[in-house]
């Protein structure tokens, strides 16, 4: 992999990034417009998989032609663990621990990346990813730590969203040099959307269908913060190995500061801009160091 395809998939990575960095936002104003984390997180993935397939209608692009059974179960797994696990884990573990803590334990998710790429992808393990990987995760301990709450349910929801997270980015990767992106996308969110579908009715047994703002809103969330940003995660996974796609999408954080700064006008503190800092020379070191 030349060095200039590999800027292609961190600039790829970094917008999905700038797009996920929203999602906060968004959150903030679903939640006053009285829709529940599980309706969201629902209506996210369904409407984001209509998305998908409206392109792939439009385009007349065959869904199954190509896809293996392997690729099949695959796609399952992508639903089930790296959108379904990915969305809930999150929502469940912060109403048993602080948001803080959670979000600690979230973004631990390039780890497990860096760990399992070696075993399932043949990803080495170089000095310089583990010494980006350190810089990052201090990054993130100095931005989120301080306010650590304890609650073994809690940790696990968080735990298993992180592997969420991390098995979105192996098995995209192990999908990415045989099926187009879209596909990859249209068979996760489908398959994300029915996982998806029976929590919410076992947690609030009723599917309320959201009209106005809040459909707009959703819709926004959808296109802007889900099939963008992913779409942009999967083009990245063609250039760069899933540990270092996972790693440069921990510039998600001070992009998510710098948000909530511009739009609620909230502080950003000391320990926010060395922690980001420390972030953003931990991609570049591996972007310097060739990617």
């Amino acid at each position: 992999m030349s060095y200039a395809e590999s800027l292609k998939g961190y600039l790829f990575v970094f917008l999905a990034a700038l797009f996920w960095a929203n999602i906060a936002v968004l959150g903030r104003i679903l939640f006053k417009e009285g829709l529940s984390p599980y309706e969201v997180v629902f209506w996210r993935a369904f409407l984001a998989f209509l998305i998908v397939g409206g392109y792939l209608l439009f385009s007349r692009e065959s869904f199954f032609r190509g896809i293996t059974l392997r690729d099949f179960v695959y796609l399952i797994l992508l639903g089930g663990l790296g959108v379904g696990f990915n969305y809930l884990g999150y929502i469940a573990a912060i109403k048993h621990i602080r948001i803080t803590t959670a979000l600690l334990i979230l973004y631990t998710f390039p780890s497990i990346v860096v760990i399992l790429g070696r075993i399932f992808l043949g990803e080495k393990i170089t000095k310089l990813k583990v010494l980006s990987l350190c810089l990052s995760m201090l990054g993130l301990i100095i931005v989120l730590g301080g306010d650590i709450s304890f609650s073994l349910r809690g940790y696990i929801w968080a735990f298993l969203s992180a592997v969420g997270n991390a098995s979105y980015a192996l098995i995209g990767r192990k999908l990415s040099s045989r099926l187009k992106p879209l596909k990859t996308l249209f068979g996760g969110f489908f398959f994300g959307t029915i996982f998806l579908f029976f929590v919410l009715l076992l947690v609030e047994r009723q599917l309320n269908i959201p009209k106005g703002e809040p459909l707009f809103y959703l819709f926004v969330l959808s296109f802007f913060c889900t099939f963008l940003p992913y779409m942009f995660f999967m083009f990245s996974l063609r250039y760069l190995e899933a540990g270092k796609a996972s790693i440069g999408a921990l510039s998600e954080i001070p992009m998510t500061s710098f948000l909530a700064f511009l739009f609620f006008s909230e502080s950003v503190s000391l320990s926010q801009l060395v922690g980001g800092g420390l972030i953003v020379i931990s991609i570049l070191i591996l972007i310097k160091g060739g990617g």
